[in-house]
């Protein structure tokens, strides 16, 4: 899946929210001799660097640094994503910037001038290594947090697993401990910039495997962070990656009549489901709201199929065709001596646009492909190994580098205690992660805390948006209302469209979060917002609800004014 960045410039800090109380520091401090003394026997300083207001640090592919004034941003951001050539924090507050070696991984830790107590940790992206410097620009620039990323021990593309194969040490790295270990070094980094006591607060901020991160880390140590916010977060990595694999099996590559093999199928399959799963909630806004109302099996046969009333000739799909689509969203069940359980659940409809990455013409599909990598440089199976079920049962007892974030295994009541908060949000539009497993894991985790849910946490759906950020479009604007303030959404909106959510507690769940913690009271709703293009003009504002409540329509005359709809 393709990401777009677009550069945000945005002012130093909210004024009445994050600019009182603020810390400055003498860049003096800057410097080798001040701050190695603070990090564990066997880790070092690599580089330590004052930056100036306005600058920009980070490194490429080769961990070459980078620091100063930035040339064509945009072009080396949107590249960055993809083969991680460029790799920065752009337009940075005044700060002292160091990248640390603990050994067996690293991580980079931006301390800014003005500094308001607390600091910020951004987790990462799928299987890719590398310092996330591109999402560590906001804490410093938008909040005054002095903000930490690790490269959790490789560097690497987001789809390549091969730095994993018969290596414990880096899978364990990845799993948990470069998070733990680069949040807690950055910790006594800050102290010894800083002062002594100087630290109020710690948060962390991850989507996707970032999520995972951090939901795992609240199982290692609870008193690590104070407050998380976690999207789409890839937690049941023994079950999640077997389901991916089995994707392969059902639409395999090749020219079989059963399958999806031409360009159009990920344009024709989205739109016909988004049309015909629309009004399910009583709203035509070309978002599908109620997943959980749409009848996948009514729609292929009568929405997809090729001689079915009203569809198109063009990009229709054979009667086989829409048996394998029916199949894809059918739950993923094996047997075991007892009978079936449940392995994994399929997205939502609606969810195509994302889904159809794992399934369409181009993407990394078949025996050499990120289907079936992890089995093999994970789990250690040979190349062309045949695809069964029993892959579930070994990927559950090994658990390569401890990954998979349990909500049984953690001690809710040790986070709560100590005022701990935590919020998740999850798109039902999201095919990559699907929502019923994030549904699963926050299930989980009520039963675990004994009824205490409530107390320390809040879990947002957000409908019709993908995974972690944006939603369907029409090439002018993206349908369903996607930012809110999450991990990586601030880099895909303009400079005032960012000024207008972030810092506001009831429009960024950053902002929500930290208030929660400092004692400021629990979030509601959220209210998400989308744009015409790259203009100011706002197109839809919608609340987001705290589970299991949701947006309902109140004003017919105005779907798009948040004051039209309720939590409900």
């Amino acid at each position: 899946m393709k990401i777009y960045y677009i550069l945000a410039f945005v002012l130093p800090c909210f004024a009445e929210n994050w600019c009182p109380g603020h810390v400055p520091a003498s860049t003096s401090r800057c410097s080798n001799s001040t701050l190695a003394n603070a990090l564990p026997q066997g880790s070092f300083i690599e580089t330590v660097r004052e930056i100036k207001n306005g600058e920009c640090f980070g490194e490429d592919t080769y961990s070459n640094i980078f620091y100063g004034v930035l040339n064509n941003t945009n072009d080396c951001r949107n590249a960055q994503d993809s083969n991680y050539q460029c790799n920065y924090a752009v337009h940075l507050p005044a700060s002292c910037a160091l990248i640390v070696n603990m050994g067996t991984y690293r991580f980079g830790l931006i301390m800014p001038t003005t500094w308001n107590g607390s600091l910020l940790t951004v987790g990462s992206y799928s299987f890719g290594g590398g310092i996330n410097w591109k999402d560590m620009w906001t804490g410093p620039k938008y909040y005054s947090l002095a903000t930490l990323s690790t490269d959790t021990g490789h560097i690497s593309t987001q789809t390549d697993m091969t730095w994993a194969r018969g290596n414990e040490q880096a899978q364990k790295d990845w799993g948990y401990r470069s998070i733990d270990g680069s949040t807690k070094a950055g910790k006594a980094l800050l102290a010894a910039y800083y002062g002594q006591n100087s630290l109020k607060h710690t948060y962390y901020s991850g989507c996707s495997t970032g999520g995972r991160q951090g939901l795992k880390q609240l199982e290692v140590d609870q008193s690590l962070f104070d407050g998380l916010l976690i999207g789409a977060p890839a937690w049941n990595q023994t079950h999640m990656l077997p389901w991916i694999t089995r994707l392969a099996t059902i639409n395999p590559p090749g020219q079989a009549s059963s399958i999806f093999n031409r360009a159009s199928d990920a344009t024709f399959i989205p739109s016909r489901i988004r049309e015909a799963c629309d009004g399910l909630d009583g709203v035509r806004d070309s978002i599908v709201s109620r997943p959980d109302l749409c009848n996948i099996t009514s729609v292929a046969r009568n929405n997809l199929t090729c001689g079915a009333s009203g569809v198109p000739s063009s990009g229709c799909l054979s009667p086989a065709q829409a048996d394998t689509l029916i199949q894809l969203y059918q739950n993923y069940t094996i047997s075991n001596s007892t009978g079936r359980y449940l392995a994994f659940t399929p997205p939502e409809p609606g969810s195509e646009a994302d889904y159809v990455s794992y399934l369409a013409p181009g993407s990394t599909i078949g025996p050499d492909g990120f289907d079936w990598q992890w089995e093999i440089d994970f789990l250690g199976y040979s190349r062309g190994y045949s695809f069964s079920d029993d892959i579930v049962a070994d990927a559950a007892k090994a658990d390569p580098g401890s990954a998979t974030a349990r909500p049984r295994n953690t001690d809710w009541n040790a986070f709560n205690q100590r005022g701990g908060k935590l919020i998740m949000y999850q798109g039902l539009a999201d095919g990559l992660i699907p929502a019923k497993s994030t549904n699963s894991y926050y299930e989980q985790m009520s039963i675990a805390a004994s009824g205490a849910v409530g107390s320390f946490s809040r879990y947002y759906q957000v409908p019709g948006m993908h995974h972690c950020w944006t939603s369907d479009n029409d090439g002018a604007k993206y349908f369903a209302p996607w930012m809110f303030g999450g991990q990586g959404q601030q880099s895909l909106a303009t400079t005032a469209q960012t000024e207008s959510v972030l810092g506001k507690g009831d429009a960024d769940m950053l902002t929500a979060l930290m208030n929660w913690v400092q004692g400021k009271g629990a979030p509601t709703s959220i209210r998400a917002t989308t744009w015409v293009g790259v203009s100011t003009t706002i197109y839809r504002q919608r609340p987001v609800c705290p589970y299991p409540q949701r947006a309902e329509l109140v004003n017919p005359s105005n779907v798009d004014s948040p004051n039209s709809w309720v939590c409900r």
